[in-house]
C-alpha cells in the first residue's frame, strides 16, 4: 500500500482500475506514525519519506519519567497518613530504577522472546498502586509490601524460570533495604492484593487490600467454585494449591483494571482457561470464547470478535474475551486480535447494520458526559468504552518456533 499512498500525496490522486478514470483527492493531509523495521515492522520506501515532515520522538529521559509519575503518586498518597504521604518520590524512584534494571538486564533472546519492557509496564505498576483506600495502607511497610506486589505482578509474573526468578527476588531485596530501609522477608514473595475476599452485595465497587493468610483465600476461592458450579450447572472440582491461589488471584487483577488484558504462556492441559473462567465469574463478567468447528473461518471468527465488541461498546460492561492457541485456524485471526489490543477497533469490522445499536445506546452516554452527539464523537466513545471494558486474554504454548514468531509479528501482543 506504501505505492499508491506516495502517488495520492504526490500527485493527488490516482487510477481507477474498474472505470480507468483518474480520481482526484483534494484538501487531503496524511499524519502517519511508525516505529523503527523489525519485530513485524516493515521498512517504509524513501521515495515516502522523502514525501513527509519527520518528527523523532526519542525515549523519554529518567528525569521526564520521575517528574510525571511523581506526579501522579504525590496527588493520589496526599490523603494518606503523612509517613505513607512522605515516601510518594521514593516509590515511583524505585519503580523507575526496577524497570532500568530490567531494561539493561533482562534482554529479550529466542527462548524469552516476551522479555519486552517498557513504559507501559511503569504506568501499570502505578495504576496498580492506585487501586487502594488510605484505610488499607495504615503505615509505610503496607505501602512497601503494596509496591513489591505491583512490580511482581508486572515484571515478575514474565519470568519463565528459576534462575531468572532468583535474580528479580535478589534485586528487590537491595532496592527494597536501598530505598526503603526495610529488611527482605521471604514472606514477600508471596504477598497477595486482591478485591475478591470480602465482595460487597450491594454492587458498590470491590476493596483492594492484602489479602489474608492462604488457607483464608483457599476457603474463598471453594466458595466460588460451588457459586460457579450452581450458576453454570457444571461440576467442576478444582484443586486451590498455592500456585492455582496466586495464578487466580493475578487474573482477577488483571480484570480489576481497566484495559487489563493477559497473555498466559503455557502447556495444554495446565488449567489456564478453567482459572480464567472462575476469574471472570469471580469477577461478575462474562467469559465469551469462539467455538471453532469445521469450516470456521475469517468471516465466522470477524462476526464472533463483532458480537464481542458489540457487547462490551454498548452494554458499557467488562468482559473477557478468552481464546487458546488451537483456536487460532489462521493466523489472520491475530492481526484482529492485534488492532483490539492497540486501537479497540478493527479495520471494516463495523457494518451499517451495526450503526443503529451503537447509536441508540452510546449516545446517551455521550449525552450524559455532556459532549456533542456527533456521529463521529459517538464512534469515538464507543471504541473508548470497548477498549476500557474488553479483557482479551490468550492462552498460548511457548513450544516451537510459532510462539516466538507471533510475537515478532504481532507486537501488541
Amino acid at each position: 500500500p506504501m505505492e499508491p499512498l506516495r502517488q495520492v500525496i504526490d500527485q493527488g490522486g490516482l487510477y481507477d482500475r474498474k472505470k480507468i478514470f483518474y480520481k482526484q483527492i483534494l484538501d487531503l493531509i496524511v499524519v502517519a506514525a511508525c516505529g523503527p523495521p523489525g519485530g513485524g515492522k516493515s521498512d517504509v520506501t524513501p521515495r515516502l519519506t522523502s514525501k513527509f515532515s519527520t518528527f523523532c520522538f526519542p525515549t523519554l529521559a529518567q528525569d521526564s519519567l520521575l517528574r510525571i509519575f511523581r506526579t501522579i503518586v504525590k496527588g493520589f498518597l496526599n490523603i494518606f497518613p503523612k509517613d505513607v504521604k512522605a515516601l510518594a518520590y521514593t516509590l515511583v524512584d524505585a519503580t523507575v530504577e526496577v524497570y532500568n534494571t530490567l531494561f539493561a538486564e533482562m534482554r529479550p533472546t529466542p527462548s524469552r522472546s516476551h522479555y519486552t519492557f517498557n513504559m507501559r509496564d511503569l504506568s501499570k505498576v502505578v495504576q496498580g498502586v492506585l487501586m487502594v483506600r488510605p484505610a488499607d495502607i495504615p503505615d509505610p511497610k503496607m505501602l512497601v509490601k503494596l509496591w513489591l506486589h505491583e512490580c511482581s505482578r508486572v515484571f515478575h509474573d514474565r519470568l519463565i524460570d528459576d534462575n531468572d526468578r532468583s535474580w528479580w527476588w535478589g534485586m528487590c531485596g537491595r532496592l527494597t533495604k536501598k530505598n526503603f530501609g526495610i529488611d527482605w522477608e521471604e514472606s514477600f514473595k508471596t504477598i497477595i492484593f486482591c478485591d475478591f475476599i470480602d465482595k460487597p452485595m450491594d454492587g458498590s465497587p470491590s476493596i483492594y487490600r492484602e489479602a489474608p493468610p492462604m488457607a483464608k483465600v483457599q476457603e474463598v476461592m471453594v466458595e466460588f467454585m460451588m457459586g460457579y458450579n450452581v450458576e453454570f450447572n457444571k461440576e467442576d472440582d478444582l484443586v486451590f494449591f498455592e500456585d492455582a491461589v496466586l495464578h487466580l488471584s493475578r487474573l482477577t487483577r488483571v480484570l480489576r483494571q481497566p484495559r487489563g488484558n493477559a497473555l498466559l504462556v503455557g502447556v495444554g492441559g495446565s488449567g489456564r482457561q478453567s482459572l480464567v473462567r472462575m476469574a471472570a465469574f469471580m469477577a461478575d463478567q462474562k467469559c465469551f470464547q469462539i467455538a471453532v468447528t469445521r469450516g470456521y473461518g475469517m468471516v465466522e471468527f470477524r462476526d464472533d470478535l463483532k458480537k464481542a465488541l458489540l457487547d462490551a461498546g454498548c452494554d458499557d460492561k467488562p468482559m473477557v474475551f478468552l481464546m487458546n492457541d488451537t483456536q487460532i485456524a489462521k493466523e489472520q485471526f491475530l492481526e484482529d486480535i492485534n488492532n483490539v489490543l492497540n486501537t479497540g477497533e478493527v479495520p471494516n469490522l463495523i457494518q451499517n447494520e451495526d450503526m443503529e445499536r451503537i447509536m441508540s445506546t452510546v449516545s446517551l452516554k455521550v449525552k450524559a458526559l455532556g459532549k456533542q452527539e456527533t456521529r463521529d464523537v459517538i464512534l469515538s466513545h464507543f471504541v473508548y468504552l470497548v477498549r476500557e471494558n474488553l479483557h482479551t486474554v490468550l492462552a498460548m504454548s511457548p513450544i516451537g518456533d510459532m510462539f516466538r514468531t507471533r510475537l515478532r509479528m504481532f507486537p501488541s501482543l
